[in-house]
């Protein structure tokens, strides 16, 4: 496939480079998978105009260029601070070309070969072949495949022990939602607005809400995937609903 671009109102530039890749710009900037957890969160009252976020699940950067590209046209001074997590080592190459084009002054982007939700130090991520949007450290996620990287893993507490808070967090990493949200409660203490991609036939939803709940948070948004069975929630505080 013939790389494509398209120029945002930025500025900056997304680059599609395959068919895995123009699926999932179409979930995020033409679907708009994330939009209702961005909207949120960048209207929501905050102490200053420093912004935290994390993207875990980062693939080649969409979600965040899509979120700083938001910001910018909105006309918000930021600073933002962001971490990205990415478990593919794979896809960090083009993640940090992406990224590079963030003027520094806007946003600090720091990215992060790791794996998230297991408390262990390594685990073992599983590829589809066919696809580099099919990462998992669930075998039976990917339809055919090997473990074919020894991964290591990233205490999340630990990595924002020094933010204040976070105000919008993505999580998409392919099944192992259950286990972050059940290992890293103190993440979620400090977080704002939550948007999780779900998947189903790997997770129970209903305890994963439940989790949510009992945290302070309330689904703010529910959006199910014509092409799948996977659903996006958008959660938020309580506290801001008032």
């Amino acid at each position: 496939m013939t790389p494509y671009a398209w120029t945002l109102t930025s500025g900056w530039v997304v680059r599609v480079h395959d068919p895995a890749e123009w699926s999932i710009f179409c979930e995020i900037f033409v679907s708009g998978e994330y939009d209702e957890a961005i909207r949120f969160a960048l209207a929501a009252p905050r102490p200053d105009d420093n912004f935290y976020f994390l993207d875990l699940g980062a693939n080649h950067g969409l979600f965040t260029l899509h979120l700083l590209d938001r910001a910018k046209h909105l006309h918000l001074p930021g600073p933002f601070h962001g971490l990205l997590v990415e478990a593919a080592q794979a896809n960090c190459p083009l993640l940090e070309k992406n990224l590079a084009q963030i003027p520094p002054a806007y946003a600090t982007l720091e990215i992060r070969h790791a794996a998230v939700g297991s408390r262990e130090p390594f685990v073992e991520l599983w590829h589809d072949g066919a696809s580099h949007t099919t990462h998992s450290v669930l075998a039976p996620f990917v339809r055919s495949g090997e473990a074919a990287e020894r991964v290591p893993t990233l205490d999340l507490a630990d990595a924002t022990r020094s933010w204040p808070r976070l105000d919008l967090v993505k999580i998409d990493i392919e099944g192992a939602e259950g286990a972050l949200l059940e290992n890293f409660s103190a993440v979620l203490e400090k977080t704002s607005v939550l948007s999780v991609e779900l998947h189903p036939h790997l997770c129970d939803p209903a305890k994963i809400r439940a989790q949510l709940e009992a945290h302070g948070f309330a689904v703010h948004h529910l959006l199910g995937k014509v092409t799948s069975a996977e659903l996006v929630m958008t959660c938020v505080k309580k506290s801001l609903l008032r």
